[in-house]
């Protein structure tokens, strides 16, 4: 036991959804609503671009929808190990294809999530607020989702799921609250 970290605590953390990702590079690089958090780092949509029908207003409807079903199958999903964190949620290509996707640019990107495993696990954000997280653990959670919007970002999604973002998880005092939330 490590930081006071209890031998019994697991903890998911989720860096690399690729559905919620998959959706977030699509919803930047066609420009689609505008009003919803800012992506960091944002994405090269290298030559991708909205195809012109149907029109933006349906596109937007359907990204929505697209968002709502990757968030259920991530919220269905059981906790499995890291190696096997692919929740093969349904995805926009499943759905609507390739068109309009530059699929270079989108694994580009993507791949730009990839966790450092070399660092040293005292320095993981979850190491650094194991009494917050812990309390939030006793409390049913056991997966954090991060999405990379530019400005904080915290939601107790379920009662399991917490979504932050990285400028949440990393800043200890700002984690430490988001650890605190409930779902409502």
């Amino acid at each position: 036991m490590t930081s006071g970290w209890p031998r019994e605590m697991l903890i998911f953390v989720e860096e690399r959804d690729r559905s919620l990702l998959e959706l977030l590079f699509i919803r930047s690089a066609w420009g689609l609503l505008p009003d919803e958090p800012a992506i960091d780092p944002s994405p090269d949509p290298g030559t991708s671009a909205r195809p012109a029908k149907p029109d933006q207003q349906t596109w937007e409807a359907w990204w929505r929808e697209a968002w709502e079903l990757a968030w259920a199958a991530q919220l269905a999903a059981l906790p499995v190990a890291p190696t096997r964190m692919d929740h093969k949620s349904p995805s926009w290509i499943d759905q609507f294809g390739e068109d309009g996707l530059d699929t270079e640019a989108l694994a580009r990107w993507i791949d730009q999530f990839v966790p450092d495993l070399r660092a040293p696990l005292e320095s993981r954000p979850e190491r650094r607020n194991v009494a917050a997280l812990k309390s939030a653990w006793e409390s049913g959670l056991d997966t954090i989702i991060v999405l990379p919007y530019r400005d904080a970002y915290a939601v107790r999604v379920s009662d399991r799921h917490l979504a932050v973002s990285a400028a949440v998880r990393n800043d200890p005092a700002r984690y430490a609250e988001a650890l605190q939330l409930r779902a409502t």
